[in-house]
């Protein structure tokens, strides 16, 4: 059993679907879609690719954000070493007030003196700190008889640039008056009740 085909056409422009029975029981269908372009001689020819403004807004739009990255990273390198150098600043200033508590270094005002580390080398042999560290020590009054206010200020010491004496650290604490001796331990030497 064999048909004819079919044939619609729907215009130059429009698409063109052609219907045909094949001496099977199915149908086909074959759309074609053959569209025509009329070219006006009048009108530009249409080009593809990028032109040189698109090029350029895009080129600005890169710097301006390499430009920000580059602050943002500025500024975070910056925040890390002043973090670090308050950590650092902490840790000698603690040191400085326990060696003060322990009675190691008097009770007594200090003008900026030069930090002397118990070891100036490191775990691993090498040298440890290329950096100088002052610290100074004040005496405050308090309000209460027979505590003495401490206060420990420590900063970097920069031999390029200007001798600040604002301290990049200062920490406080109340201790007891040493001269009351109330930090002595008792004599042991005597025995009470008479016996030995």
């Amino acid at each position: 059993m064999i048909m004819s085909a079919s044939k619609i056409s729907l215009g130059d422009s429009k698409p063109e679907i052609q219907v045909s029975k094949l001496p099977t029981t199915h149908l086909r269908i074959q759309l074609s879609c053959i569209f025509l372009v009329h070219q006006d001689p009048r009108q530009k020819p249409i080009r593809r690719g990028l032109s040189l403004l698109e090029v350029v807004l895009a080129l600005a739009i890169l710097a301006v954000a390499a430009a920000y990255l580059a602050q943002s990273m500025h500024l975070a390198v910056e925040n890390a070493t002043r973090a670090q150098r308050l950590s650092r600043a902490e840790t000698i200033a603690e040191s400085v007030m326990n060696q003060i508590v322990a009675g190691y270094l008097p009770v007594q005002a200090v003008s900026w003196t030069p930090v002397q580390p118990p070891n100036p080398f490191g775990p691993s042999g090498q040298a440890a700190d290329s950096e100088q560290w002052l610290y100074s020590i004040q005496n405050v009054q308090t309000e209460v008889p027979g505590m003495l206010g401490v206060q420990v200020g420590v900063r970097q010491f920069n031999p390029n640039g200007p001798q600040d004496i604002q301290p990049d650290l200062v920490i406080n604490r109340w201790i007891t008056d040493p001269q009351l001796g109330l930090d002595v331990p008792p004599d042991t030497s005597t025995t009470s009740g008479g016996v030995q």
